[in-house]
Parts: C-alpha cells; sequence; structure tokens
C-alpha cells in the first residue's frame, strides 16, 4: 500500500505495480493499493492486479481502511470512493468491516464446463466491480476421489476456467468451495490480474457466500475460510453484503523509483 493521503504521488500507477509486485524484483505482491484524499468522501482507493489491471479488492478495502482510521482519523466509520462506486467502512474492536451494497443481489447464471472430457456445472456472478465464477468441491470430487480440496490443483483447472473465451471473454475470477456446515464453508481462489491462485480473496468470498446460500443452503452469517486458514464473515443485510475480518499489518519501509 502506497500512502498518498498527505502528499500527493503522481507518477503510472499501472506500470508501478508491476514493478513493485514482482516477486524477484520488487517487494512482491498480489496487488497495489493507493490511498488518496476524495473531495466528496474521507478517502479514495486505488487498486491495481500485480499484471497493472484494476479492479476492486475486498480484502484491500479493508487493510485501507484499517490504515485510514489508524493515521488520519477518530471516527471508526468511513466512506469512500473506489473507481465508479461508494463504499462503507467500520472498525468494530480489532476487525473492519467493508458493506457492499446492490440495488437487489446480483443474478447468478449456471453454466458448464468441460475439463479433461469431465462435465463440471459451474456458476456465474459479476458483483459489478468483480466477475467471478465458483465451481463447487462435491461437483469435482466424484471425479477425483483420490484427491483432497487441500491438495487439489487449483492452478491447473483454474487457468483453463479463467481462459475460457466462450462464457468468459475477458477472463474471470474462478472460486473453488467446499461447504464444511450450514455457517461455514472453505475458499480456494485462482484470481484473474494474479494468474495463480491467492491465499485470501474478500471479493470472492462475496461471490461464494451468494452463490451458497442460494445452492449450499448456507446461512446469511457465513465463515469463509481461504487458503491462508484465516477467516472473513459474510454478513447479508438484505440486499447489501458485509465483508468482515481482522487486519494485520507485516511491515513498513521505503521503496527507492
Amino acid at each position: 500500500m502506497i500512502d498518498s493521503f498527505q502528499n500527493e504521488l503522481k507518477f503510472n500507477y499501472k506500470n508501478f505495480a508491476k514493478k513493485i509486485c514482482d516477486r524477484n524484483f520488487g517487494v512482491g505482491a498480489d496487488g497495489l493499493l493507493v490511498l488518496k484524499k476524495n473531495k466528496l468522501f474521507d478517502f479514495e482507493m486505488l487498486y491495481y492486479n500485480s499484471d497493472g489491471s484494476c479492479g476492486m479488492c475486498g480484502n484491500g478495502a479493508r487493510s485501507i481502511s484499517d490504515f485510514y482510521f489508524r493515521n488520519y482519523t477518530k471516527k471508526n466509520k468511513a466512506t469512500f470512493f473506489v473507481f465508479d462506486k461508494i463504499y462503507t467502512s467500520e472498525k468494530i474492536g480489532n476487525q473492519i468491516s467493508v458493506l457492499f451494497s446492490f440495488s437487489e443481489i446480483p443474478k447468478i447464471e449456471n453454466h458448464k464446463i468441460k475439463i479433461e472430457n469431465k462435465i463440471f456445472p459451474i456458476h456465474y456472478i459479476n458483483l459489478g466491480f468483480s466477475p467471478h465464477t465458483i465451481i463447487f468441491w462435491k461437483d469435482i470430487k466424484k471425479y477425483f476421489k483420490n484427491i483432497s480440496f487441500e491438495n487439489f490443483n487449483v492452478n491447473y483447472f483454474g487457468k483453463i476456467v479463467r481462459d475460457n473465451k466462450f462464457f468468459f471473454s475477458n477472463g474471470i475470477n474462478v472460486g473453488f468451495v467446499e461447504k464444511k456446515s450450514s455457517n461455514k464453508i472453505y475458499l480456494r481462489v485462482f484470481e484473474k490480474g494474479v494468474e495463480k491462485e491467492t491465499l485470501a480473496c474478500g471479493t470472492g468470498s462475496i461471490a461464494s457466500a451468494i452463490i451458497s446460500n442460494k445452492y449450499l443452503a448456507t446461512k446469511n452469517k457465513l465463515k469463509v475460510i481461504t487458503s491462508s486458514k484465516r477467516k472473513v464473515n459474510i454478513l447479508f443485510e438484505k440486499s447489501s453484503l458485509k465483508l468482515i475480518g481482522n487486519v494485520e499489518k507485516i511491515f513498513e519501509g521505503e521503496y527507492y523509483i
């Protein structure tokens, strides 16, 4: 994350994201967050994937909100702008909540995709800021009975679905979901723009919660356990959802450009 709130840094963030996110010659990251001032809202957030593409990052929104609360305000609520949408975040003890509001819960499209001569049901949803498709583990394990969810090759299968031009001309984020109970799922995500499995995906958690709620009968308060083994909570509130979880600061430093 770059703090450009007090002293705005003016350079090409797209190219900088590619450079700083490089795991060999940069800091190494899945994406770049930029905190900026905004005349209408408490702050503005920019997000760039490691390939320079821009979009929305749910966990990034929680992280940048946490930084804002710690450094620039005594309030525990903030309204912020990300590209063309407005979000609200709240500090609740050690957790940060971000509210994702919709005029109505986005519709789900159901398709079938062929991988290695096997047919898999897939469930597509466009959150308005991030497109996702979800594949349930129960539909995969019947073909791969000797492989566990934890050992399943997400990069291989995720890449095939991500690159399917028939359904997804611009690519897609691909989530794999295993239901553990009515209030808990496991989630692994292959992220477009990062082009591999990531340790967590906030928008993927929201998409998986919506789709699991409809097809797996999960509850309106759902724990999502990500590849990092850390959890986020999804809370349904009418046509809105809250993404709630802890934020942990790892390090800070200087980067020379």
